[in-house]
């Protein structure tokens, strides 16, 4: 009789344990299904967030990754994956990263025109935004037609260029000194003819943005020995708040790249 019990007992307890380890890999798969779709959704809204952030720069290839493309062609825009879960999670962050990307198509507008003409060809253009925010500019451009001329030839178009440069930069400055010069005898006149000293609005330099960043391309370029152009952080923002200048002139229907005879609109 004590044998039936036991054999009872044996067969229960084998029964539970059955239906224990049935149990507790049902739920293993229950959780792994869950996982799998919580990482699919969050996947499918990670790229419909970079499908919205992609229309703010159609002229560039969107990626994510943690560096500049390598590619030898083509002009992309990688933002680091980080600096995305950032923005989505800060709206500060996320309105000032719209502004920088909104830029960035902007600047490739005019390097565009800026290119075209003057002769010269894009190669590739690579874009970079780090997790921090920073920004980054590798490109390569080439000119067909100094890539024909003898070395001799090359060297005096190049000096001839920076000469022509050093000599816009000499008589800005001295339209500058000149204008100040004027200003400063209005100033004297007006106090002598009212008794008072008062202050005379000052305007010293009439460059439309476009102009401004115009000038900054030709300086890289000019300064490059093989068609490479890097931009910093710093030096970008400096051309994007030279195109705010433009934004800000409500009383100008157009902009025109100075010496390009082409029309540009931002």
């Amino acid at each position: 009789m004590g044998m039936e019990i036991s054999n009872s007992y044996n067969s229960y307890l084998a029964q539970s344990i059955t239906e224990s380890s049935v149990t507790s890999s049902t739920r293993k798969k229950e959780a792994e299904k869950t996982s799998k779709a919580s990482e699919s959704n969050k996947a499918e809204s990670t790229t419909d967030y970079m499908n919205k952030l992609k229309k703010l720069a159609p002229s560039a290839e969107f990626r994510t990754g943690y560096a500049p493309a390598s590619d030898k062609r083509g002009e992309t825009l990688t933002i680091n994956p980080k600096l995305l879960e950032k923005m989505q999670n800060d709206p500060a962050m996320e309105k000032e990263m719209k502004e920088l990307i909104a830029g960035v198509e902007k600047m490739i507008k005019i390097s565009e025109a800026f290119n075209k003409a003057t002769g010269w060809t894009t190669v590739y253009r690579h874009s970079y935004i780090d997790e921090n925010g920073k920004y980054c500019h590798i490109a390569m451009v080439r000119n067909d037609y100094m890539l024909n001329l003898s070395d001799k030839l090359r060297k005096e178009r190049r000096e001839n260029s920076e000469k022509l440069m050093e000599k816009q930069k000499e008589n800005a400055t001295k339209k500058k000194e000149e204008l100040e010069e004027v200003l400063e005898e209005k100033k004297e006149a007006k106090a002598e003819e009212e008794g008072t000293e008062e202050k005379v609005e000052e305007k010293t330099d009439e460059k439309t943005g476009s102009n401004k960043v115009e000038t900054l391309l030709s300086e890289k370029i000019a300064a490059s020995d093989d068609g490479m152009i890097y931009m910093d952080d710093s030096e970008f923002k400096t051309m994007m708040e030279a195109m705010k200048e433009d934004s800000g002139k409500t009383d100008k229907k157009e902009q025109t790249v100075v010496g390009a005879n082409v029309d540009l609109k931002v």
